[in-house]
């Protein structure tokens, strides 16, 4: 069975999730309801970027 982790970043909830490989390292970027966009190792469970996102308008 895979192995399930928890990784604290995002304020409010998460909608969405996608996962890819990036020069060989596998990573998903998750996006949320606090506006922000964060790639995560899952090797690691590290956050290793963020961008927030949307308009503040």
């Amino acid at each position: 069975m895979a192995k399930i982790a928890r990784h604290a970043g995002h304020s409010s909830r998460v909608t969405a999730v996608a996962t890819t490989v990036v020069d060989g390292r596998p990573v998903a970027v998750t996006g949320g309801w606090d506006k922000s966009v964060r790639v995560w190792d899952l090797t690691t469970g590290h956050q290793i970027g963020k961008t927030p996102c949307g308009s503040s308008t």
